[in-house]
């Protein structure tokens, strides 16, 4: 599978008291706090989606005189329910494509060369700097050759761009695993949630997002229940992938094995 991922070149001199600049990408640790602080935000609309669509569920308008009370109209209802799928599905992608880019940041950190890193990962290297490159005229393509060849045997230091992980809207169980194969990061789950209705979260932010369906058609077809169910099996699934790739960081499996075993 071919990824959009690109290492970039930073130059290091001997004897120098530069260090590494690390890019924008956070450390695992960082990305599992975001996620619980975004669960909670998630978990507090659900919690209001329950709430406000129950039965026994009135809004009263205290400043009218006759301090009318009336429910939500339908199509609000629907509205509100629809709204559950983007706030679902912000969190996963924000979550595996800040993931990614603890890889990247963890790799730069330990100043690892081409030599260095596992072949999944070498693979995403050459064939994406390869899709770069393929199209360019001849002199370019040679001087691209070049710079290929002198970062792998002049061993610098590569440094992925955390800003052009592929992910935008393609996120499901299944692009994860297309992910974890391409990184080498384990996506198996204790549980018996293998993310299946990630899926649904997709396709239906993506009608969303496209203007393909209404909001209040969207919400018209899923009751509360409905999506509180979903929304309790892609966390549980999500927070599963999230500690499969901190213990892929933490034991530094993005290296070679000769690599590790070196260190």
């Amino acid at each position: 599978m071919m990824e959009e991922n690109f290492f970039q070149e930073e130059e290091t001199k001997e004897n120098s008291s530069e260090t590494i600049s690390i890019d924008s990408a956070l450390s695992i640790d960082e990305v599992h706090e975001i996620f619980d602080d975004r669960v909670l935000e998630v978990e507090k609309y659900f919690k209001f989606l329950e709430e406000i669509l129950s039965e026994n569920t009135y809004l009263c308008f205290e400043m009218k005189r006759t301090h009318k009370r009336k429910k939500l109209d339908i199509d609000t209802q629907r509205i509100l329910k629809a709204n559950g799928f983007l706030i679902l599905y912000n969190l996963v992608e924000s979550t595996i494509k800040k993931s990614i880019g603890a890889i990247y940041k963890a790799m730069l950190v330990d100043g690892l060369s081409y030599k260095d890193i596992r072949e999944e990962l070498k693979d995403i290297w050459i064939k994406n700097n390869y899709t770069n490159y393929k199209d360019a005229n001849d002199n370019n393509f040679k001087a691209f050759i070049k710079t290929i060849l002198k970062d792998v045997l002049d061993e610098v230091t590569l440094k992925l761009d955390s800003d052009k992980i592929p992910i935008s809207g393609n996120v499901d169980a299944k692009k994860i695993r297309l992910l974890g194969q391409s990184y080498g990061f384990s996506c198996s789950t204790r549980k018996k949630n293998h993310g299946g209705r990630l899926h649904i979260v997709k396709i239906e932010r993506n009608s969303l997002a496209h203007g393909d369906i209404s909001f209040a058609e969207c919400g018209g077809n899923h009751t509360v229940e409905d999506l509180v169910s979903i929304k309790k099996e892609v966390i549980t699934y999500v927070r599963a992938i999230l500690n499969n790739i901190k213990k892929y960081i933490d034991k530094g499996e993005y290296a070679s094995t000769e690599y590790r075993a070196r260190n």
